[in-house]
């Protein structure tokens, strides 16, 4: 989840890509410039232009239609080339008038003449060269600080012929894809989907969505790192499977599947060293609401690079709250463990067991590193009568790091933050 001190698009691509359509963008953006097409000989509507600014630069945004929803949009900014000095120019045409009336005679003087022009033409073009890689460094900064690193970067290859050079980002649910031309460059919001090496390896439903993909280096061996999520529909922001695929740069991949759940939300992973093994472990987080209010969390280790589960919130929430004499809180866990604590103000109930409604964390947070490396996490929930009725306080769990894992330790009642 992006959180409020990342710096955003000044739109949300991943909203647009799932929620938007015909209606809905032109009652936002309104009328626009029409983009036709022709299919069997029949001219129809493919899309809307609008004049825009995006990351400094002024261009258009276009956004292609299928059927009424968005499949893809994209901001284009053209480039006007730095005109050649007039100076130059006479050089150039010179030259040219010059070698029409060629003579032996003046060979050396003609020489010399051509290369000073194309010395100077050198510098002009390098002029420019410096200018586009100035400012695709710029562009490709700029993204970076939205959406991370690059999963690729640099020149363009054969099936891309007419760009020079891309950068390509997979975050927060959409892709986002920098073409940079002679005259133009674009960049393209759109979704990935996993290629049909994995659906034939591994059985993921074909129209798999890629949420999040990213590189990790470590001293001991490297990866990319796909989060997976198949849709419940074309344009739904609820998914029914979720996945996150590792591909060790020395062969080995792997697929793990999450727990399933009846919704998922946009999911995603980030990778440290959270048991002190020198090793970063996979936290996987995955919403269940769309505001993400409670929050599934699933801890994996790779130290022998196959994923292996640590830390479950599935199985680590508690199946009973119980108030008593409104000021002290008894919480059973799945495994018996009860604990207690006692409220610094007196509750509004008492004697009574409060059912366990989150289907998730409002938080979960590593603590400062203990001395053997590792960390212990703070998660969490809210205590409430029904779903509707007000917070009682937040129930604040301590998951202590025990060998192999995470387990319940101390807990707080904290007040509504």
């Amino acid at each position: 989840v992006q959180s409020q001190e990342a710096k955003k698009f000044p739109f949300d691509p991943y909203v647009i890509l799932k929620s938007w359509d015909y209606d809905h963008l032109i009652k936002t953006m309104g009328e626009g410039e029409e983009i036709t097409a022709t299919s069997n000989g029949q001219i129809y509507l493919a899309g809307l232009r609008y004049p825009t600014e995006l990351l400094g630069m002024k261009g258009k945004m276009e956004f292609t239609f299928r059927n009424d929803s968005i499949a893809f949009f994209l901001f284009r900014t053209e480039r006007t080339k730095k005109p050649m000095p007039s100076e130059l120019i006479e050089r150039v045409k010179m030259d040219t008038v010059a070698r029409r009336t060629y003579s032996p005679e003046n060979a050396r003087l003609d020489s010399l003449h051509r290369d000073s022009i194309v010395q100077a033409l050198k510098q002009y073009n390098t002029g420019i060269a410096i200018r586009d890689s100035l400012r695709r460094d710029s562009v490709v900064q700029a993204i970076s600080e939205i959406l991370g690193v690059p999963i690729s970067i640099g020149r363009t290859g054969v099936t891309e012929k007419k760009a020079k050079y891309s950068a390509l980002w997979i975050n927060y649910g959409f892709s986002c894809f920098y073409k940079d031309y002679v005259n133009y460059s674009e960049i393209v919001f759109s979704f990935s989907t996993v290629p049909t090496w994995v659906v034939n390896e591994f059985g993921v439903p074909a129209g798999t969505e890629i949420l999040h993909k990213t590189r990790i280096n470590t001293k001991k061996f490297s990866w990319t790192a796909s989060m997976l999520a198949f849709p419940l529909g074309a344009t739904a922001m609820t998914y029914s499977d979720v996945y996150f695929l590792l591909e060790f740069s020395d062969g080995p991949k792997f697929l793990e599947g999450l727990p399933q759940h009846d919704l998922n939300y946009r999911a995603d992973f980030t990778f440290d060293d959270y048991n002190g093994d020198a090793i970063p472990e996979v936290w996987v987080t995955v919403p269940a609401d769309l505001q993400a209010h409670q929050v599934r969390h699933y801890l994996y280790s790779l130290q022998m690079k196959e994923p292996n589960q640590v830390f479950n919130s599935d199985e680590q929430m508690p199946i009973a709250i119980s108030v008593q004499n409104n000021s002290s809180i008894k919480v059973t866990f799945p495994d018996g463990t009860e604990s207690n604590a006692k409220s610094a103000e007196p509750l509004e109930i008492t004697n009574q067991t409060v059912p366990v409604i989150p289907d998730g964390f409002l938080y979960l947070r590593p603590s400062k590193r203990n001395n053997d490396g590792s960390v212990n996490f703070f998660g969490g929930i809210e205590i409430r009568t029904s779903e509707q009725s007000p917070s009682l306080g937040i129930l604040d769990i301590q998951y202590k790091h025990t060998t192999g894992g995470w387990a319940p330790d101390q807990i707080k009642l904290l007040k509504n933050q």
